[in-house]
């Protein structure tokens, strides 16, 4: 800096040079990020909001109709439904006890098995399969409340099984 806090003119044009070869360099990098985006046609986009519910969400109506007031039956007309499935032991296992897995339902009970905790979790592990799997663009899940003192956990499951199966990493 020169007298009276001025920058030399040859300063001002370092400070320039530097700005033009940090830009070319953030250029450079969003171009080859932009190089390995697939753009073509054959690559559809997933579409749609899933919708899972375990065997735990009865409608109260006898009549196969989903459960809830008008708001949560226009929900299910809006979403795509996703079909639920019993977690298995491997599944469970990456985030509970032994101990824990041995008190459920075996995964073969019918009916039974979609209703309690394997159901709970099979049931966020359906569609996070459909989500990761490029078959929706996102989901929910109702997943019926369990046992308060030892909770399958669904969503630990969930995302253990995205990280050692899928290869999620985060």
């Amino acid at each position: 800096m020169g007298r009276a806090g001025r920058r030399l003119p040859q300063q001002g044009a370092l400070v320039q040079a530097r700005r033009r070869g940090r830009a070319r360099g953030r250029r450079a990098g969003l171009e080859a990020e932009l190089q390995q985006l697939d753009l073509g046609a054959e690559a559809a986009a997933p579409t749609g909001t899933g919708l899972v519910r375990d065997g735990g969400h009865g409608n109260g109506h006898g009549d196969g109709r989903p459960p809830g007031g008008p708001a949560l039956q226009e929900l299910f007309q809006r979403c795509v439904p996703v079909q639920c499935r019993p977690a298995s032991d491997e599944e469970l296992l990456l985030v509970h006890s032994p101990a824990f897995v041995a008190k459920l339902e075996p995964p073969e009970s019918p009916g039974l098995a979609l209703s309690g905790p394997r159901g709970a979790v099979g049931a966020a592990l359906a569609l996070l399969e459909a989500v990761l799997g490029g078959a929706l663009r996102n989901g929910a899940a109702l997943i019926s409340p369990q046992d308060p003192q030892d909770p399958p956990q669904p969503a630990a499951v969930a995302a253990r099984v995205a990280q050692k199966q899928l290869g999620v990493q985060r």
